[in-house]
């Protein structure tokens, strides 16, 4: 890559660190506030004073607009109330588009966790949108999940009409139970050509293989009117809530269709460190004994304790997945007629600690690859991201990392589970006191 330099929140001209526009969703003057955490009552390691904007926005380019979440507290004398609402932007201004925000609202028939008068409401204060945002085929979802597990909560998918904001279709994952979250890290659901959308939940126990209706620990694929179209579930699904082992601290990847007689497959994973590779026409569902319905199964080292081993979502680039687990190196793993290797054939040297870096690929088409990380672990103390550049053909090959040039290229202070995000030659970097904007010396 060469010598980078560092440019915080450029403009047009790539130096200019003026915004071209700013939007606030609160107005304290009129009691509108961002969530204060001491309302959600709970203790929780790694978050901030507030809830404001935790999911990533998505823009359609077609339209110019940009859909966002945000969360509010609204008081008004002695009344109190929680909100999240969906704001759509235009780009080029940041003006609400006409019939913006819409407010999130939905209830379901059911008896679970917080059920009132026979309905499972959205709680705007208990359900957290931690997942980024998808836009597919002219529909926004968003989905959602907890707090560091304070109930009652549920999983939830809402849908939208990306042009007319028309709420669309609710799933709820847990409507006679409770738990079953959708977070990923931070990871958006994916979306594939036919309309369907997948994710992955956590902590619950499942119970539909017996009739009822809780994806726990699940890998749920659903048709574009939020109609469960397929599932899978590990034999263990029970254990894994009982020790706190969420498969939804990982994001699902759709792979390139296959020149084999399964052709849609999908890589699911969690936090017991296991990639699962899955049949997207047929899942599996679940087995009570074993997970033989299972493609393959590849077993990842690295586990932070507690913490668990898969966060956020591996990389894929040139039938190769990129995947770094928490408290382990950089892997490249060779994807070739419908399987992974069973274990990685490159190895990178930099090992990781808590939480794990999340890849992100970038290339000239087929050849230049780079793979991109932030080292976030200094989030714990205090300190600088570092961002690295290494070889995607060859991980062992470091290119650039933020720390080489003294002060020159230092970060802001690391944040919990950035992505690097490379448009248009820049490397953008998200902390929790700026942005940073990467890109080659003139």
């Amino acid at each position: 890559m060469g010598d980078s330099a560092k440019t915080v929140l450029p403009a047009n001209n790539g130096r200019n660190t003026t915004p071209l526009w700013q939007v606030s969703f609160i107005d304290p003057a009129n009691g509108i506030t961002t969530v204060p955490v001491q309302d959600v009552n709970f203790q929780c390691p790694g978050i901030g004073s507030e809830f404001g904007v935790t999911g990533a926005p998505v823009i359609d380019p077609s339209t110019n607009r940009l859909f966002v979440l945000a969360r509010t507290k609204q008081v008004s004398g002695s009344l109190t109330t929680y909100h999240q609402q969906l704001h759509v932007l235009d780009i080029t201004s940041g003006a609400e588009v006409p019939g913006s925000p819409i407010e999130v609202q939905a209830s379901v028939p059911g008896f679970g966790d917080g059920t009132r008068d026979g309905m499972v409401a959205f709680d705007p204060l208990r359900e957290n949108n931690r997942p980024a945002l998808l836009l597919s085929d002219g529909t926004v979802y968003i989905a959602f999940s907890s707090i560091c597990d304070v109930h009652p909560y549920h999983g939830w998918v809402i849908s939208y009409d990306a042009n007319t904001l028309q709420q669309l279709y609710v799933f709820n994952t847990s409507l006679n139970g409770s738990a079953s979250g959708i977070w990923q890290s931070g990871a958006g659901l994916a979306g594939d050509a036919q309309g369907n959308v997948y994710f992955e939940t956590s902590n619950g126990f499942f119970d539909v293989s017996n009739g009822g209706s809780v994806y726990g620990q699940s890998v749920v694929k659903l048709t574009n009117s939020l109609a469960v179209a397929n599932y899978f579930v590990p034999f263990n699904a029970t254990a894994l809530t009982e020790i706190d082992a969420d498969l939804s601290s990982m994001g699902t990847v759709l792979l390139p269709d296959q020149p084999t007689s399964t052709p849609h497959l999908m890589i699911a994973g969690g936090k017991d460190g296991i990639v699962r590779l899955l049949n997207r026409d047929n899942m599996g569902h679940f087995r009570t004994t074993d997970d033989n319905q299972m493609e393959q199964v590849v077993l990842v080292p690295g586990n932070c304790t507690s913490e668990g081993s898969l966060w956020g979502i591996p990389a894929y680039w040139q039938n190769q997945l990129y995947v770094w687990a928490c408290s382990d190196f950089l892997r490249t793993f060779r994807f070739y007629q419908g399987q992974l290797s069973p274990t990685s054939i490159i190895t990178g040297t930099f090992n990781s600690a808590y939480p794990p870096p999340i890849p992100s690929v970038s290339s000239n088409g087929s050849a230049q690859g780079i793979l991109w990380a932030i080292y976030e672990h200094p989030y714990i103390t205090n300190d600088p991201a570092v961002l690295y550049a290494f070889d995607a053909s060859n991980i062992t090959r470091e290119l650039y990392d933020s720390s080489q040039s003294g002060t020159r290229d230092t970060a802001g202070v690391a944040a919990k589970g950035p992505v690097p995000t490379v448009v248009n030659g820049k490397v953008y970097v998200a902390t929790a006191t700026e942005i940073d904007v990467y890109g080659l010396l003139p």
